[in-house]
C-alpha cells in the first residue's frame, strides 16, 4: 500500500515538475519587464538633459497662478 502511494506521489511530482519546466507565461512578464527597465533607462537621462527648462516653466506657471489669485 505504501509503495503505491509512494508511486502516485513520485509520478504528481514529476508531473508538476514537467509542466513547471514547459510553462512559458512568466518568461513574457519578464521579458516585458526588462523591456521597461531599457526604455526608462533610456528616459531618465533625457530628461535630466531638460531640467532647466522644466524649472522655468514650473516656475513660469507657479508665478502666474500666484498673481491671478490675488
Amino acid at each position: 500500500m505504501k509503495d503505491i502511494r509512494k508511486q502516485e506521489l513520485i509520478c504528481k511530482m514529476r508531473t508538476l515538475v514537467t509542466d513547471f519546466l514547459r510553462d512559458r507565461t512568466g518568461a513574457t512578464a519578464i521579458e516585458y519587464g526588462l523591456i521597461g527597465v531599457l526604455v526608462s533607462v533610456a528616459i531618465i537621462p533625457a530628461l535630466l538633459g531638460y531640467r532647466g527648462q522644466f524649472q522655468s516653466t514650473y516656475n513660469l506657471l507657479v508665478n502666474t497662478m500666484s498673481s491671478a489669485t490675488r
